[in-house]
């Protein structure tokens, strides 16, 4: 502590610097700050894939609306699954005709997916249950789709609204 002198006389004291109650007392506040704030920052950074991966399909979902709408030709995005787990999605033909849809089984071919659109889930993730989304030759789905995937006990879902053709993801 200062003493500050005035008219030669001591009257005021002044205190300059923290005491040491205070410093850990702030101390403390932070790490329960910390403490409350951490398991969240693990949690989002371990359901990262899952919502990488879940905002992909939803993309992927308007992009095959698109290419139905912009050639002219039905098509369906559906869950698929080597032996037993349900571990991708592909975009194929209703029906049968020239160009792109020349079968139903294979996945259709188009600029963005030289392999054919067709996608696996990275390691871990899968579907729950095989769900397919069709769309006519104008882009219109007749009915709406909810699409799970899962990883490590975590879930999440891509809606595809009957009505609009509108994907969201909760």
């Amino acid at each position: 502590m200062a003493v500050k002198k005035l008219n030669g006389q001591r009257c005021i004291r002044t205190q300059e610097g923290s005491t040491l109650i205070e410093v850990i007392a702030v101390v403390c506040m932070l790490g329960v700050m910390a403490a409350v704030m951490l398991p969240k920052g693990r949690v989002l950074a371990s359901d990262y894939p899952l919502n990488a991966e879940a905002a992909r399909l939803a993309v992927n979902v308007a992009n095959a609306k698109a290419l139905a709408r912009a050639w002219g030709r039905p098509l369906t995005l559906s869950v698929f699954g080597s032996s037993g787990p349900l571990s991708g999605y592909r975009v194929t033909c209703a029906q049968v005709s020239d160009g792109p849809c020349a079968t139903t089984s294979a996945a259709v071919i188009e600029p963005g997916h030289p392999g054919g659109f067709s996608i696996s889930l990275p390691g871990g993730l899968l579907f729950t249950s095989s769900s397919s989304v069709s769309f006519d030759a104008l882009g219109v789905n007749a009915s709406g789709a909810v699409f799970t995937l899962t990883k490590l006990g975590a879930s999440i879902n891509v809606a595809v609204d009957a009505n609009t053709g509108k994907t969201s993801v909760y």
